[in-house]
């Protein structure tokens, strides 16, 4: 009996709306994009790659997917519409560096390509009427990813209790959900779910992806080897320690350990008109 291969599962939620989209990596260079409806936990298979998806990105309303592709040593951005690949442009890149970008709006991309890359380049396809493309040096607007994702800067002194931060070091991000717990990207690759109210604190570090469903009161969404979970908001106060604790009391969702490519064409809807 054949191994299935090993994959992880990354995940991107819209803002305003309660839809997302998974990546499934695995084996190497190849990733499914999977749409996620988060009001009865659907998931729908979307489009398969044959390629690496560097960094990816999803409109506020969850219909537009922007995404940093590289194949057989080329890289590109290509704007689609979730959880579809088939591009309705792409602008073509010569490094593996930067590049996609995050939507400040529906219709408002912010592209990571340079106004000489865009020069140099190629581009092909057609920017989809009403969307509005800007260029920017992403470095030059520290944090504006993660705040077009909802988190917040936290200033160091407010988590003076986690162990790896230090007096001088540059503030860290925080998710807060409707009931009072969030969550906390230390900056050093490690995140933490914490309720204030009830000192909580969990290292969920060890998991693939993690976030806060805040269509909801605040669920606890991640993924373990290919594996999607929910733990409800009001579980999330029972006082766990560790992580393995939160994977014991929460609800599988999916299992994608033995998903295999397969060719997709993209629906009428979702191709360039």
């Amino acid at each position: 009996m054949s191994t299935p291969a090993s994959c992880t599962l990354t995940a991107i939620l819209a803002t305003s709306a309660p839809v997302g989209i998974v990546l499934r990596r695995g084996p190497t260079d190849q990733v499914c994009v999977i749409h996620w409806d988060l009001t009865c936990d659907q998931l729908e298979i979307g489009q398969w790659f044959k390629g690496r998806i560097l960094a990816a990105a999803l409109s506020p309303n969850g219909k537009w997917l922007v995404v940093f592709c590289s194949k057989r040593g080329r890289t590109w951005t290509s704007l689609s519409r979730a959880p579809y690949l088939t591009a309705h442009a792409v602008w073509h890149k010569d490094d593996h560096w930067t590049g996609g970008g995050c939507f400040l709006a529906d219709n408002r991309l912010l592209l990571k390509h340079s106004e000489e890359e865009i020069r140099v380049n190629a581009f092909t396809g057609r920017i989809p009427d009403g969307m509005n493309v800007e260029l920017a040096d992403l470095r030059d607007i520290p944090g504006i990813e993660l705040r077009a994702g909802s988190w917040e800067a936290e200033p160091v002194e407010w988590l003076r209790e986690v162990p790896d931060l230090s007096p001088g070091t540059s503030p860290k991000w925080v998710k807060s959900a409707r009931l009072g717990h969030k969550l906390i990207q230390t900056g050093r690759g490690r995140f933490l779910l914490e309720d204030p109210n009830r000192g909580l604190l969990v290292d969920v570090s060890s998991f693939d992806w993690r976030d806060l469903d805040l269509s909801t009161p605040g669920d606890f969404l991640f993924a373990v080897k290919g594996r999607l979970y929910r733990l409800k908001a009001t579980k999330l106060f029972a006082g766990f320690k560790e992580a393995e604790e939160i994977v014991g009391a929460s609800t599988l969702l999916a299992d994608f350990t033995t998903l295999t490519f397969e060719q997709i064409t993209a629906p009428v809807w979702a191709l360039p008109s």
